[in-house]
């Protein structure tokens, strides 16, 4: 039978579902008992949708140089013309398996010509990057010292660039029509074993994400009902009443005119200046016995996100992702409101009670660390960037998101250490916790942080839980016993962290400097390598540039354990 004959036979076959979608492009054809078994339509879609037969010219395509992917659509076409033939005495046995149907049956596909503007990719790459180590840049900074902590941000920008830029370029070098992710470059370069410690380590990034939100989650949804509690039930009537733990609250002593600088919170010492008490109730009182930051908030938070990571598709969430730039903007525009509130506080080599401030510190591997995971964007470059409308200007346009991220980070960083009016080692892992609980800019980040996270956990949940399932399973419809036993591994993670090590800092320093290590400095270099010596273009220098990266990148993993906590 030639390829016309099959053409006609296979319109007519009774597995086809002629059906087309208005105002969409013509997609292929589903068999009815395939649209039945695994799509499950409501009524009005079957009545809406309309999809043309499934066809493919094997021949014209054979005739041409044929990509993998033409191949592959040539050999699905064939198997789907003898599951044709087969399920003729209508056997429910014979109906086509669901895994030999091409992905685009199941879902209708849109403009396979969109593209997106630079200015949309480069802002789809700082939106990528900006997450919660912004929260922690201050104290990265604080642990680094000013100047040192400026020479590291401007290093590891341009180390972190360079890499992405190698897996950009190396991506070409396959001379694949199709897009590929960096995984697929490591496998082919550097073989199996590469394929999965790329996966490992990718994986582990995202890990580190999870625990990281559900210590921030823990930490904002305490100060939340905290906040809550004090103002509705503590009123002036019954304050007298009740009893209260004193803990040191730092007033600035300089005055502008009649304006005084707002309250900030030392956790560190206790004898630098007055104190006053701050509104918390003590141990004894019912509420704070069932409402503790560290005993009871992270497993209070299971019941509503157990629920929604365990959502198949948790597509609803991802209208909610511009949130986290509304998130971003409220932080910038709060560091600038205390800015101006506190005034500069820099002062390097005096002698005064707060302390002077230091040019550099010991502790520097932290932000090194933080930075690791703050700018790590390597293992969704290329998905980002395969849909920009010019290519040619993809290493222009990851330059430029790079400085926009690092910048954004430098601004926060600096302009909260500058100005933070108490000895700097006082600035917290999170800087929102240097400000009491009864401030109102505050209660707003925390309310608008915890809401942004909320939503986006379940997104998290899903990446990890596709990436894990489907490396192991080889599959990707899960039965909801194996999605819970996922997620409530992840959880128990995340709450077993926020009960007895709730630091975000050294959490994200360490996750970002294990992860870093490998997919930042140890893969790309060796891919480099690879590839120019397979074009007999490798020198010496290139050698020494690339293993000094690898060095840098393993220093950088070891000198986490030698910071002090």
């Amino acid at each position: 039978m030639n390829e016309s004959e099959s053409s006609s036979t296979t319109e007519n076959s009774p597995l086809i579902n002629k059906i087309n979608q208005p105002g969409r492009k013509t997609s292929k054809s589903l068999p009815k008992e395939i649209s039945r078994k695994y799509l499950k339509k409501s009524n009005n879609d079957r009545n809406n949708a309309n999809r043309s037969p499934y066809m493919i010219n094997s021949d014209q395509i054979l005739n041409r140089s044929a990509s993998t992917e033409d191949l592959r659509d040539v050999a699905q076409y064939k198997r789907y013309r003898y599951y044709s033939k087969l399920h003729g005495s209508m056997s429910e046995p014979l109906v086509i398996p669901a895994h030999v149907l091409p992905r685009s049956f199941f879902f209708f596909k849109g403009d396979s010509g969109a593209k997106q503007s630079s200015i949309i990719t480069i802002f789809a790459i700082w939106n990528t990057m900006m997450g919660t180590s912004l929260l922690s840049m201050p104290w990265a900074l604080q642990q680094s010292g000013f100047m040192l902590g400026l020479l590291l941000m401007a290093m590891m920008m341009c180390i972190c660039l360079y890499t992405c830029l190698i897996i950009l370029k190396s991506e070409k070098t396959l001379g694949l029509k199709t897009s590929v992710e960096f995984v697929d470059v490591c496998q082919h370069y550097l073989g199996a074993p590469a394929k999965y410690v790329a996966f490992t380590f990718g994986v582990v990034a995202f890990l580190g994400a999870i625990i990281v939100y559900w210590v921030l989650m823990s930490n904002f949804l305490y100060k939340v009902g905290k906040f809550t509690h004090d103002h509705t039930v503590i009123t002036p009537d019954n304050i007298p009443k009740a009893h209260f733990n004193y803990s040191t609250i730092y007033h600035n002593a300089r005055v502008v005119g009649e304006k005084r600088f707002p309250e900030v919170i030392c956790h560190k010492h206790s004898n630098m200046n007055q104190t006053s008490p701050d509104i918390t109730p003590s141990a004894d009182n019912s509420f704070y016995n069932y409402w503790d930051q560290r005993k009871t908030v992270p497993l209070y938070l299971i019941v509503v996100l157990l629920p929604l990571s365990s959502l198949k598709s948790p597509t609803f969430f991802t209208k909610f992702n511009a949130l986290g730039t509304v998130s971003v903007l409220y932080i910038l525009v709060f560091v600038i409101v205390r800015a101006v509130q506190w005034g500069p506080h820099l002062h390097f080599n005096v002698p005064l009670a707060e302390g002077p401030t230091k040019l550099y510190n010991f502790g520097f591997p932290a932000l090194t660390g933080i930075l690791a995971l703050a700018l790590y964007i390597h293992n969704a470059i290329l998905s980002i960037l395969a849909t920009n409308e010019k290519p040619e200007n993809n290493t222009r346009d990851v330059t430029v998101a790079y400085i926009l991220t690092t910048g954004t980070y430098a601004f926060v960083a600096v302009l909260f250490y500058s100005f933070f009016p108490l000895d700097k080692s006082c600035i917290e892992q999170v800087f929102l916790d240097n400000f009491v609980s009864s401030d109102i800019m505050t209660f707003v980040a925390q309310c608008g942080l915890l809401f942004q996270m909320t939503t986006v956990f379940p997104l998290l949940m899903y990446i990890v839980r596709i990436q894990i399932l489907g490396f192991f399973l080889n599959r990707s419809d899960y039965s909801y016993l194996s999605i819970i036993i996922h997620n409530i591994v992840l959880i128990s993670a995340g709450v077993l962290m926020a009960i007895f090590y709730p630091n975000v800092g050294h959490i994200i320093r360490y996750v970002g400097s294990v992860s870093g290590m490998v997919y930042i400095f140890t893969l790309p270099s060796l891919v480099k390598m690879v590839i120019q010596y397979k074009d007999q273009s490798l020198k010496p220098t290139s050698i020494l540039i690339h293993g000094a990266l690898i060095g840098l990148g393993l220093a950088n993993f070891i000198a986490q354990f030698l910071v002090a906590e």
